[in-house]
Formats: structure tokens, C-alpha cells, sequence
């Protein structure tokens, strides 16, 4: 885990690099060993925050998640 700023980076071991700013109030999850953004702050993890099952442009994940999921940026 590196601290940026306000943004801090998790690098998952054979997975996806995960960035957040610490004052959305986003938090981490930890499955299998895997990091994953909780994105919708609930706690639980939902299959839409599994990056390995999602295949879409990364460009979705920022934008339109981010706003789906009522994210603060």
C-alpha cells in the first residue's frame, strides 16, 4: 500500500493496481488474498467490484462507476 497525497495506490500481487481517495470514504476489501474497492461503502462485497469478472474499458470503471456508485472523487 503507497500513500499519495490523498489517494492511496494498493498494488495486488498477479491482480489489478487499486487507487482511492481516503476521503470518499471508500475502503478496502480483502478477498482471496485480493484487495478490491468497496465502492458503494456497504461492506460487502458485491460481484461488480470484482475487477477479474468485469470485463469493460477502464475508462467505464472511472466514470460511470464512479457515478453509479455515488463515489466523491
Amino acid at each position: 500500500m503507497e500513500h499519495k497525497d490523498s489517494h492511496t495506490v494498493v498494488s495486488n500481487e498477479n491482480g489489478s493496481t487499486l487507487g482511492y481517495n481516503v476521503n470518499s470514504g471508500v475502503s478496502l476489501l480483502t478477498v482471496d488474498r485480493f484487495a478490491f474497492n468497496d465502492l458503494n461503502k456497504n461492506g460487502i462485497f458485491d460481484v461488480y467490484e470484482d475487477y477479474r469478472k468485469l470485463k469493460r474499458p477502464k475508462t467505464w470503471h472511472q466514470n460511470e462507476c464512479r457515478a453509479y456508485c455515488q463515489i466523491d472523487a
